[in-house]
């Protein structure tokens, strides 16, 4: 069973790979994520917040080897859901 650290550890993990920064679209900001694979999603588009969530909730999965009952709340805290 995974603990309080170990979500910690998880959030810690996307601060640091995924940050949310400025991407610019049409002479404008907006606030997203860019993955690994140079896909970006901006957090203002609710199909790009709902694809970045089955994303990023993969990408937990297969490094900490867990269920979603642990990947949920992480990545609601993440993403500010």
């Amino acid at each position: 069973m995974l603990g309080e650290l170990d979500k910690q550890l998880m959030y810690s993990f996307l601060e640091r790979n995924y940050p949310v920064a400025r991407i610019k679209v049409n002479k404008r900001f907006k606030r997203g994520i860019i993955l690994d694979d140079g896909s970006e999603y901006h957090l203002s588009n609710p199909s790009h917040v709902n694809n970045l969530w089955y994303k990023l909730s993969d990408i937990i999965k297969i490094i900490f080897n867990c269920q979603d009952d642990i990947s949920v709340p992480v990545i609601k805290r993440f993403l500010n859901i």
